[in-house]
């Protein structure tokens, strides 16, 4: 019999390189040129946070694209630090930034940018080349066999003259990096002033979480619905995430999601908004801005945004842990205080939360014809 014992918690990891989500290791060239061309791509990416992970090397000036840079023995540009990091370290330092480039002729990095030069013989460091990004010849080199054999024959490969060509890979290829959306419905309020579950509500025909559900479908890949423990069983039909941050409102159900899984975006709506569209969510959308921590409403004349109408970048996920830590669990708190997109609604009754019997009349009287 197989045990199922384990001494720590399962907790699902997002998934990593070595040191980031997203990272990609330029090897084979000087490392003058390496920087080179991670200065060209870094400010290709813009607006995109793009960290560079180097050796011992002079710094580079104040005026590099790079959000984030760590050489060995040095970080510069947002902070200077004694020593250099562990691998653990290097994880978190890289943790704002949305793409890494790694010089691969010092560090391994998931991904490979292989080039050939006649300076450099990059032939010995074959056995490191595991995933082949593609492979940039420069001038007055030829390609070795060791290199042939580890490449695909779907592995592009590049003149370094045909910089429109390998412009577009890598605009093609940061743009598969763009977390997915997954929705969730929260649900799990006590619907105190209301007096009865809001979740099952009836405005329009079915229970308002259905409603709900099937307004996130056309903009998510999954979507779930938010509840505590008692309140599963009432779901059974449809997929749940059951509260594990107890006792901490909207922002544990948040948490919870981050949780399952660490590497979607989630568009998170609560079910007491009735009069919320399709085009509203579809505004939402198409305005959204992955490089940041959140998009999210503002109604002109409200003082704040609204955090339960908003899509919530995977980034968003340390940044609330750390709010927590500091006594914060309000998620509004951390619109307000952290970099976000904030647009208007089309209209601000979608954003109206329905709380108390009387809102509620009101808003079936509207909805008749």
């Amino acid at each position: 019999m197989t045990s199922t014992w384990s001494k720590h918690a399962k907790i699902t990891r997002p998934q990593m390189g070595n040191y980031h989500r997203h990272e990609i290791a330029l090897m084979g060239a000087p490392c003058d040129i390496i920087k080179a061309w991670a200065t060209e791509m870094a400010t290709l990416w813009a607006p995109l946070k793009v960290g560079f992970l180097d050796m011992d090397h002079h710094p580079s000036p104040l005026s590099h694209p790079f959000h984030q840079v760590v050489s060995h023995q040095q970080t510069y540009f947002e902070e200077e630090t004694a020593g250099f990091p562990s691998d653990f370290g290097l994880k978190i330092k890289f943790q704002p930034c949305d793409r890494l480039i790694i010089n691969g002729n010092h560090f391994e990095g998931a991904e490979q940018i292989v080039f050939i030069d006649p300076k450099k013989n990059v032939a010995k460091h074959a056995k490191k080349i595991n995933a082949p990004l593609m492979v940039i010849v420069r001038e007055g080199a030829t390609m070795p066999t060791e290199i042939q054999e580890v490449i695909s024959e779907n592995t592009p490969v590049f003149q370094e003259a045909q910089k429109e060509e390998i412009t577009t890979f890598l605009k093609a290829w940061s743009l598969t990096k763009q977390p997915k959306v997954n929705g969730l419905l929260l649900v799990g309020g006590k619907s105190q002033r209301m007096g009865e579950d809001k979740s099952q509500l009836v405005y329009q025909q079915e229970p308002q979480w259905k409603i709900a559900v099937d307004l996130l479908a056309p903009y998510c890949q999954e979507v779930f619905i938010s509840c505590n423990e008692q309140q599963s069983a009432q779901f059974e039909e449809h997929p749940l995430i059951v509260d594990k941050y107890l006792g901490l409102g909207p922002i544990g159900g948040i948490l919870s999601a981050f949780q399952h899984d660490p590497d979607a975006a989630w568009l998170v709506i609560a079910v007491d908004l009735p009069l919320l569209s399709s085009q509203t969510l579809h505004q939402l959308i198409d305005q959204r801005d992955s490089s940041i921590l959140a998009t999210c409403f503002q109604v002109p004349d409200k003082k704040f945004p609204e955090p339960l109408i908003t899509i919530w970048e995977p980034r968003a996920y340390p940044i609330m842990l750390q709010y927590l830590s500091l006594g914060y669990s309000c998620p509004r708190k951390v619109l307000i205080n952290e970099p976000c997109k904030v647009i208007s609604p089309l209209t601000a009754e979608a954003l109206e939360n329905i709380n108390t019997p009387e809102e509620k009349e009101a808003v079936i009287k509207k909805m008749q014809p």
